[in-house]
């Protein structure tokens, strides 16, 4: 009923219309609003051929080395742009230490933390992004002050904090070259840019990310960021550094972290970050971090240098339902005896010349690939770390063996929605000294958090909990009824500013008359699926750069949503895929997809002519080929005439 009832409207609409202005007192305003009825029942069908790649509350995708939720200002036309994410933990320690002493830790559950994403994008090139972060549930002042009397400053202690992630500026001249200043995250690891509970691994974040690299590491600078040719991406970034009065042995450069707020600017620190990124899933690269640390007054005499540089290395493959992360990260502190020395640090506190860490995890996605199609995921992972804070000690046989820690974290993840997961996952802690204390962890939505906590608590440490950790996990995932899952790579409005940066854009809907659709057919040599068509003409003043139209079609089994933009030549300016249902295998890659550009409709623009064919992908290839060819000769038949007075005018 429903398939037939709006194209029956739509004919009823248009039929009034055309009878409306038949007499010669005919009545503007009820023209108007049917043409307005008209245009709405045309979004409607639009939408529901599109699909989730028309639903701009969908994921965007990351962008410029933000997690999903923190790239939804680049996807608005214009405006304000609002999200966010919340993070709650349970903790269940083990009962006794490493070495069998009691370990004296009780269980806990916090609310870690409530992030909103506040941006405004004033135009094209130029907008505002912004985090601001809740943690630990709020904030009480509940501590007594404590003063310097050198100084006369002082602070309490907060139970929690709030306070600014990011905040920046950031002018984009091109899509290779945009600027940002303000508050910024620096660009190194995976977790301190992409920290949404959906985007890593584990209940809680990697320890090599915390202790080596002091994720969230925020400071205030400026940074130049963009996109190269040939999957390179690059950022670099000029900001304050950090404070190596707060350095420790046991916390490494952590407490060093100034943070943004009154931070001392004495000593800048520069940052840089390049990765690459393959058709195939890879994902490879380096960052690199130097600056001097000492930023209090220099002792009577002397000259203090606290010279820090961190260098590491990532690489993460995803494929079929696969995942895998490998991080390496290596700091070295100059001349740190005399830092420790300056800092009155003595024995097995002082500070080492180096601080080293690394890890490797992997999860696998088991319904992508059981239950292909699903919107839900069920991943079990695992995941292996050491580091060490204190390495490199002056004075030989000090260093403090608990300082060297190694960790082995295996749980399972389910996400009933790409923006939600459940996690519960067992953390098998140890340190040279003995000391650890091992711990299980569950990250539960506020609806299963009862029975999260139920699972997490049974039986002893171990496999058995392990199993039912996994085992529950996998009944809410069997439970929950199954949804066709959008593989969303652009929205509608994400697509039309890509492809028409600082352009006016105007929606055109026509439906097609029966000579028109019988022209089209001829020209395309492709069957017209629906005589209701929308285009999107895009104008730079008064001249018309380009005219888009979207397109849905069935690969094998499953729809792909394309993007075809045509010039005023009627050649191709360029080629997008939104939507693509199918395995991650089966997908046109992006320099495929540029072979389409500055072609005409011709009879050899097919797969095998003038276009290579995809091996393995072949109905993918015939697929977007159909969908190219319709949106030229649409343009060609029914979009270019009406635009023509617009274009001549």
């Amino acid at each position: 009923m429903t398939r037939w009832l709006i194209p029956t409207c739509l004919l009823a609409l248009t039929l009034a219309a055309q009878r409306a202005g038949a007499g010669p007192a005919a009545d503007s305003a009820r023209i108007a609003e049917l043409e307005r009825k008209l245009d709405v029942l045309t979004q409607e069908v639009e939408a529901l051929r599109l699909g989730a790649a028309a639903d701009t509350t969908t994921l965007p995708a990351p962008r410029s080395g933000l997690a999903p939720a923190a790239s939804k200002i680049y996807g608005v036309r214009s405006g304000v742009s609002i999200g966010g994410y919340g993070e709650m933990l349970y903790e269940n320690f083990d009962r006794r230490r490493q070495d069998g002493a009691l370990a004296g830790r009780r269980d806990r559950v916090d609310f870690l933390r409530q992030v909103f994403y506040v941006g405004y994008k004033f135009s094209d090139e130029l907008l505002f992004n912004s985090e601001i972060e809740f943690e630990h549930a709020g904030v009480k002042d509940e501590a007594e002050v404590a003063v310097d009397p050198a100084t006369g400053e002082g602070g309490a202690e907060l139970s929690g904090e709030a306070g600014l992630e990011f905040a920046y500026v950031e002018w984009t001249r091109r899509p290779w070259l945009a600027a940002r200043a303000g508050m910024l995250l620096l660009p190194l690891g995976f977790v301190n840019e992409l920290h949404e509970p959906p985007v890593f691994l584990g209940a809680r974040r990697p320890d090599v990310e915390q202790r080596i690299i002091p994720t969230t590491w925020r400071a205030n600078g400026v940074a130049l960021v963009g996109e190269l040719a040939n999957g390179l991406s690059y950022r670099a970034a000029l900001t304050e550094g950090l404070d190596a009065a707060r350095f420790s042995a046991a916390g490494g450069i952590r407490d060093g972290r100034q943070s943004g707020g009154r931070a001392l600017a004495t000593r800048p620190a520069a940052s840089a970050r390049l990765d690459w990124t393959s058709r195939f899933g890879l994902l490879a690269g380096g960052a690199l971090y130097a600056g001097d640390s000492w930023q209090g007054p220099q002792p009577a005499g002397a000259r203090l240098s606290a010279r820090l540089t961190i260098a590491e290395a990532h690489a993460r493959l995803q494929w079929q339902g696969f995942e895998a992360r490998a991080l390496y990260a290596s700091g070295t502190l100059r001349r740190p005896e005399v830092v420790s020395d300056a800092l009155g640090l003595v024995g097995a506190d002082r500070l080492g010349r180096r601080f080293f860490g690394g890890y490797v995890e992997a999860a696998f996605d088991l319904l992508a690939r059981f239950a292909p199609g699903t919107r839900r995921g069920l991943l079990p992972y695992a995941r292996y770390e050491e580091w060490d804070t204190q390495e490199g000690v002056a004075a030989p046989g000090i260093e403090d063996p608990a300082n060297h820690h190694t960790q082995l974290t295996v749980g399972g993840a389910f996400e009933p929605h790409p923006g939600v997961v459940v996690k519960v996952d067992r953390q098998q802690r140890r340190n040279e000294a003995r000391t650890e204390v091992s711990q299980w962890n569950a990250v539960p939505p506020p609806r299963v958090r009862r029975a999260l906590l139920l699972a997490a608590a049974l039986g002893a440490s171990g496999l058995p909990r392990v199993r039912s950790a996994l085992l529950l996990a996998a009944a809410l995932a069997v439970a929950a009824p199954h949804a066709a899952r959008a593989t969303v790579f652009l929205t509608r409005p994400q697509a039309l500013a890509l492809a028409f940066p600082g352009a006016r854009v105007e929606r055109r809907a026509f439906v097609l008359t029966a000579e028109q659709v019988r022209a089209v057919q001829a020209r395309a040599q492709v069957k017209v699926g629906s005589r209701l068509v929308a285009a999107y003409a895009a104008w730079r003043a008064d001249t018309l750069v380009g005219t888009a139209f979207f397109d849905t079609r069935t690969v094998r089994t499953m729809p792909a949503v394309i993007l075809v933009v045509v010039r005023p030549d009627t050649t191709v300016e360029r080629v997008d895929i939104l939507a693509f249902h199918e395995p991650p295998d089966y997908r046109p890659p992006a320099r495929w997809l540029g072979t389409f550009e500055r072609r005409g409709l011709d009879d050899r623009l097919w797969p095998q002519r003038d276009l290579r064919n995809l091996s393995g992908a072949t109905l993918s290839a015939r697929a977007v080929t159909e969908g190219v060819r319709l949106a030229l000769a649409l343009y060609e038949v029914v979009a270019a005439p009406a635009l023509a007075p617009a274009v001549r005018g």
